[in-house]
């Protein structure tokens, strides 16, 4: 199930995705002039528009709105533990001597270092070997935390995948010592579906969102296609893939 979700993602998200909508609609144009045209344009359109970052904070800003900045008044006092989810890994960082973590992954760390500090709860790291790596997610994000930010971690989950299991694996840790709400510590465009994995699982979860970019006092540079804004619609998009496929997987089991 695991490799069915990430094919179909690949395929429906972009980049790949409005491409194939681009070289089908080249490839049958000839034939069917009518539909060869709509799905070039459509994927030329899809191209351009996700890499607007207007476009890229309209697709961001509900999250946003959802899920505001951490406040001391939250809930925080009830939390027992702080979970930090992975974010991705770096293979073959010739400047580290191997593997190391992504730009998206460190700050969340940065984030979860702050948070320890403030609340002085144990921290518990989650995230298993991806897309070939042989160090887990978990053990990258504990070594920085350790080394380079000066912050202990008490737990390390390195078996998971996806969020799902980043959860399940989770809470196997926590439940057992107790442990019922945490603080979660995620991008905000990834936590709505990491919050009810974890209260899935019976954690009751303070969410702690970081990476707030959406904002609407927009400039001329906000309409120029950027490679950054493509990537933060991609994100999103793949967020809102991932909701689907966890109802579309609710209805079969059910």
């Amino acid at each position: 199930m695991l490799f069915l979700h990430k094919a179909l993602g690949a395929l429906v998200l972009p980049p790949l995705g409005p491409l194939i909508l681009i070289l089908i609609g080249a490839a049958i144009v000839a034939v069917l002039p009518r539909l060869g045209r709509l799905l070039f344009g459509l994927g030329v359109v899809l191209t351009i528009a996700l890499a607007l970052p207007c476009v890229a904070d309209l697709l961001q800003a509900p999250a946003e709105s959802e899920f505001p900045p951490l406040k001391e008044s939250a809930g925080v006092e009830d939390a027992s533990a702080i979970v930090v989810l992975g974010g991705g890994s770096v293979r073959g960082a010739a400047e580290y001597g191997g593997e190391t973590l992504t730009g998206a992954t460190l700050r969340r760390v940065r984030y979860a270092a702050t948070l320890e500090r403030r609340t002085g709860l144990p921290l518990l790291v989650s995230g298993g070997k991806l897309d070939g790596g042989q160090t887990s997610e978990a053990k990258l994000m504990a070594d920085a935390l350790r080394t380079e930010f000066g912050v202990p971690v008490k737990w390390l989950e390195t078996e998971s995948v996806d969020t799902e299991e980043n959860a399940a694996r989770s809470a196997a840790i926590l439940r057992p010592l107790g442990i019922r709400r945490i603080l979660l510590v995620t991008d905000v465009g990834h936590m709505h579906r990491a919050l009810a994995e974890f209260q899935n699982h019976g954690i009751s979860v303070v969410a702690a969102p970081l990476d707030f970019r959406a904002h609407h006092d927009w400039l001329w540079p906000d309409f120029i296609p950027q490679a950054g804004a493509y990537e933060r619609s991609g994100f999103i998009l793949h967020e809102w893939l991932g909701e689907i496929w966890i109802n579309l997987m609710k209805r079969i089991k059910s």
